[in-house]
């Protein structure tokens, strides 16, 4: 096959993604970095079997506020940094819908062209992490294939190191990446969820 296919939210780009990124082009010649963005479950697609993970997904990755970055944005973000580093003509960025609520998914992307890889699972991976790489094989009715980078770091967790710990956003996102972060007011975007978040929390506990 021709072609890796690494799909995510990515919101934002990170340094994780870009390790995963090179680890993928280690193996693979040309590599298409997916952004995935939400979009309803249409009425063709089998609520009943894939129910309890769609519900979960909901929950998690496309929660109010876990995306504060239109596709757009992150295609600009990453692109930037392909530049940058002067990548164009191994890397390419799309943006596609939920794959599994797109029935021109496998059209788009035939399997006998494009392998979609993931990171392997590692301990401290979030549970839909997990379930995704599991699952998906199935959903959408094509192999996957899992490399290992040697960094993995959630950007839940990054969110957390620079909101709660003051660690500098630089040293999280890629240069081009963050360039356009800046530009389109990245930091008080998280800031603002983050906060929201924060004062949420304290009002469902017992703080008042």
């Amino acid at each position: 096959m021709k072609y890796a296919l690494f799909q995510g939210r990515f919101q934002p780009p990170t340094i994780a993604h870009v390790c995963t990124v090179e680890t993928i082009l280690d193996k693979w010649q040309f590599l298409v970095i997916c952004v995935v963005y939400n979009t309803p479950k249409p009425d063709w697609f089998d609520g009943r079997r894939w129910g309890e993970y769609i519900s979960a997904s909901e929950k998690t990755s496309y929660a109010p506020g876990k995306n504060p970055f239109a596709p757009n944005e992150v295609k600009e973000m990453w692109d930037a940094w392909i530049s940058g580093r002067n990548l164009n003509h191994r890397i390419s960025c799309d943006i596609s819908k939920r794959p599994y609520f797109d029935k021109e998914f496998n059209l788009r992307y035939p399997p006998a062209e494009f392998m979609i890889v993931r990171p392997a699972k590692k301990d401290g991976d979030a549970s839909i992490d997990a379930l995704r790489g599991e699952i998906f094989p199935e959903l959408l009715g094509r192999t996957y294939e899992f490399v290992s980078p040697p960094f993995k770091l959630h950007n839940t967790r990054i969110i957390e190191r620079v909101m709660g710990g003051g660690e500098p956003w630089r040293k999280f996102i890629p240069r081009g990446a963050y360039e356009v972060f800046l530009r389109i007011n990245g930091p008080a975007r998280i800031e603002d969820i983050y906060r929201a978040k924060q004062k949420q929390v304290i009002y469902n506990g017992e703080e008042k």
